[in-house]
């Protein structure tokens, strides 16, 4: 929103204040009208192994996609307004559609097409989407949508942006929509503290963006098990990644002339620039693997466990760095300040990560056991002592360790569950047998060392290494000899 009594610029005479009550459904609502805005550019989708959307391609998916956002937006939109103006809404509707003629539509339309207030712009915008659910429903129904179709689906609702004067999120500032205001007392203090003007006025629009892009992806649903509902978070995630693609030439080039160019920069100042240089690198790298790695073939995938394990990934990725980043810039004028004061949440996904890290390499150090027993001459005694420690660690690891592995990799570990547990009955006495055994327990071993190199990679795992002492000393528990 640009101007009006939305922000109290000129206009708020005109018309009642907007409800201070509902500031945060609006904000909402602005960010998912750009986000909208964001997904008919294919550009910003993540990558597809087939390459770029061509115009033979099947967009019915998006489409049924686009549908749905139209409806939330709708939702939203009514959220914003007291019960007066949506019932007011609901009887132009009905006079327009069903009651009146031309003349007097005519001069319902005159009523409020100057847009005089917020309310009229609302009306305005919230009919034009509801005409874009029926046409999308519509197309939703054909058997194919080509490239041209949704383009143009596209274009409908950026004309219903360009000609709104208040609710208008494509005219805003890039970098970021809304200015989110700085509510944790430390990220506070940390801008209170700053020995300058300017580097106070700098560390607050970083923290600014940076909690912006948080709260966006709070928005995004992890929990779900429907296919719909997992793909919706698409459009947030358009958003992102096309505010990601301003914000690091942004951060790296206009940030510093605005902020420190005038005369030399100080110590604190230079901590800063560095360490948002440091952020800009990550942010390209982290966001590639995002978009082209984990979401890779986001709308092609019809299985909803790979949906939701590759959403899970890719969320959990980008907020761990954008919480890094802040606990990084926080730390410019508060060193110490760790991310456990600033995320709570932090120190569980630590905790958790840390946990998964462990044993996975347990888990890899106990097959390796097994498989030694299995392919030496040991007694058959001896084999099947060893495999009952394997039983006994795949029930510690399933009901601790298994809820923090990746959605779309638990199968693979589920089904080798189910196998080992089907050799209760094997007295290990037949050599070849063994040896079979062994062969599959090394090609599982090698998926753990798979998934154990990615856990390694998490962010909050940075700068930490496995405690070899406690890992050694738990692994005595499950490595059994006759």
């Amino acid at each position: 929103m640009n101007r009006g009594p939305l922000n109290g610029g000129d206009d708020a005479a005109r018309g009642p204040a907007f409800p201070s009550e509902a500031w945060d459904r609006l904000v909402q609502f602005e960010t998912h009208l750009k986000a909208i805005e964001r997904f008919f550019n294919l550009e910003n989708h993540p990558a597809r192994s087939s390459g770029p959307i061509a115009f033979q391609d099947n967009l019915t998916t998006e489409v049924m996609l686009a549908e749905r956002q139209f409806r939330r937006l709708v939702q939203l939109g009514r959220g914003i307004m007291d019960e007066t103006d949506a019932n007011l809404l609901a009887f132009r509707n009905y006079v327009e559609s069903e009651w009146a003629g031309d003349a007097a539509r005519d001069a319902l339309l005159a009523e409020y097409s100057d847009q005089k207030t917020w309310r009229d712009s609302l009306f305005l915008l919230l009919e034009g989407l509801q005409s874009l659910t029926v046409l999308a429903a519509g197309l939703r129904a054909a058997n194919s949508v080509n490239l041209a179709t949704f383009r143009a689906l596209g274009q409908q609702f950026r004309s219903l942006m360009v000609h709104n004067r208040f609710f208008s999120p494509v005219r805003a500032r890039p970098v970021f929509l809304f200015a989110e205001r700085l509510g944790h007392p430390i990220m506070r203090r940390a801008v209170v503290e700053c020995p300058s003007e300017r580097l106070r006025r700098a560390m607050a629009l970083v923290l600014s963006i940076l909690n912006r892009h948080l709260r966006v992806l709070s928005w995004v649903e992890v929990g779900s098990e429907r296919r719909e509902e997992l793909l919706d978070a698409l459009p947030l995630l358009t958003l992102l990644r096309s505010d990601f693609v301003i914000l690091r030439p942004f951060l790296e080039k206009a940030f510093p002339k605005r902020f420190f160019s005038q005369d030399k920069t100080t110590r604190v100042e230079e901590d800063l620039r560095a360490r948002i240089d440091g952020f800009c690198f990550e942010l390209q790298v982290e966001a590639r693997k995002a978009f082209e790695v984990f979401l890779l073939d986001f709308t092609q995938t019809t299985s909803v466990k790979r949906i939701k394990g590759s959403l899970e990934a890719a969320h959990g990725l980008l907020t761990a760095l954008l919480e890094q980043a802040v606990v990084a810039v926080v730390g410019v004028t508060l060193p110490g300040t760790a991310d456990k004061d600033l995320f709570p949440s932090c120190v569980m996904r630590r905790q958790q990560s840390l946990r998964l890290r462990e044993d996975l390499w347990l888990f890899g150090e106990v097959l390796g056991h097994v498989t030694e027993f299995l392919i030496s001459p040991a007694a058959p005694e001896s084999k099947r002592l060893a495999y009952k420690g394997l039983l006994d660690f795949l029930t510690y690891f399933e009901n601790l360790s298994m809820q923090f592995v990746r959605y779309s990799d638990h199968e693979p570990f589920e089904h080798f569950c189910r196998e080992m547990r089907a050799l209760r009955d094997e007295r290990f006495m037949d050599q070849l047998r063994c040896e079979d055994i062994a062969s599959n327990f090394d090609c599982f071993r090698v998926f753990i060392q798979t998934i154990l190199g990615l856990v390694n990679l998490r962010a909050d795992l940075h700068a930490t290494v496995l405690d070899d002492v406690r890992a050694k000393r738990a692994l005595m528990q499950f490595v059994r000899v006759a």
